[in-house]
């Protein structure tokens, strides 16, 4: 009996060995014996093998031609691929190249492959063209700030001082237009209507601690001015100035002492005011500039734009008139304070009996730079 269970044993393990990784199945039960797992075909798709895509998707150059190298792969035998509306073919490896041209900003592009059985398969890609004009701008705005500090008088205390109607709302169009059109945030542009001396120059000790050498500042002024012909020095008079007595005057050698102190890389001035003039009345106005605004942003300044040289001007202002305008109507990125003056001199010149000046302020530690304004 012994040896007759133990042949059944050793027959019933070679049939198992027999039937391993088959299927047994009877009328009533189906019973599979160490089944093997079926792999699943791997997903065609499309790669890109260069340029090297961001963590985000896209890729960033300088350079508006790029050689596009990818591969389609688990399709088989590739037939061909379009790249933005280009066809191109693959090796056997299916690999294809082709060069894209970039236009400015993102360039969404499209890469379509097909096999040679039709099948479609469908790729974006996100290439970033920055020409050096953007990429100059977005280097400044990644490492500076734009400082304002707008000051306008309507409203003297002395009634010996004339009340003026128009500078404060003249102060008005400038800062809408420099905090919506250019990279001024409201923030850092404080405006100061009907400022008394103390007022200004508290505004320019705030600005002492706080502009660094990375960061542009303007400064606007619109109201009275003076002249004093004994001692050669101009004055803005604050509202509560008295025509009696200077104690109340802000000078302009206080004022190019506080443009000294501003650590700022450009720092730029603009004055609607009488005798303005005389923030540079021993220097040349205009120069022939050839730089690039790249290369003339790199360096240090300390200019003044002002609508008359020693002479009076009237309330209705045309240089702040033609000043806003430019601003306003300007379609460039970026552009000199030098090339906005260029822009409106004529204009006023035609149009009042004032003549505007432009340059260096004296003393200030210019050192050959422009003030550059950047569009929003």
């Amino acid at each position: 009996m012994k040896i007759k269970r133990i042949k059944s044993v050793l027959f019933f393990l070679i049939c198992i060995t027999l039937v391993k990784g088959q299927e047994v199945e009877s009328e009533k039960v189906s019973i599979i014996i160490n089944p093997r797992k079926k792999t699943e075909a791997a997903k065609p798709r499309i790669q890109i093998i260069s340029p090297s895509l961001s963590a985000e998707g896209i890729y960033r150059t300088s350079d508006p031609r790029v050689e596009l190298i990818g591969r389609i792969e688990n399709v088989g035998e590739a037939a061909s691929v379009i790249v933005k509306n280009e066809k191109t073919e693959t090796d056997k490896t299916g690999i294809f190249k082709v060069v894209v041209w970039l236009e400015p900003g993102i360039n969404e592009i499209p890469v379509i492959a097909f096999d040679n059985k039709n099948n479609r398969l469908d790729k974006r890609i996100r290439l970033e063209y920055e020409t050096p004009e953007i990429a100059f701008i977005n280097r400044i705005n990644e490492e500076s700030v734009y400082y304002g500090l707008i000051i306008a008088v309507n409203n003297y205390q002395d009634q010996n001082l004339e009340s003026l109607d128009r500078p404060v709302n003249d102060a008005e169009k400038l800062y809408d237009i420099l905090v919506s059109k250019y990279t001024f945030d409201p923030g850092n542009v404080k405006f100061l209507r009907n400022a008394v001396r103390q007022d200004i120059i508290n505004a320019l000790d705030e600005l002492t601690r706080k502009v660094t050498q990375k960061d542009n500042l303007l400064i606007f002024y619109a109201g009275h001015g003076v002249w004093n012909d004994k001692s050669n020095v101009g004055y803005w008079l604050p509202s509560d100035a008295r025509l009696d007595s200077r104690d109340k005057w802000f000078p302009n050698s206080t004022l190019v002492d506080y443009l000294s102190e501003i650590r700022s890389k450009h720092t730029l001035l603009i004055a609607d005011a009488c005798f303005g003039g005389s923030i540079f009345k021993s220097r040349n106005a205009m120069l022939d500039r050839r730089e690039t605004v790249q290369e003339l942003y790199n360096l240090t300044s300390r200019k003044a734009m002002t609508s008359g040289t020693l002479t009076k001007v009237p309330d209705r202002s045309a240089f702040t008139k033609y000043l806003i305008e430019k601003l306003s109507e300007n379609n460039e990125s970026a552009f000199t304070s030098e090339k906005l003056f260029s822009s409106f001199q004529t204009a006023v010149e035609n149009n009042s009996d004032t003549k505007p000046r432009y340059g260096v302020i004296v003393d200030a530690d210019d050192q050959g730079g422009e003030f550059v304004f950047i569009k929003k």
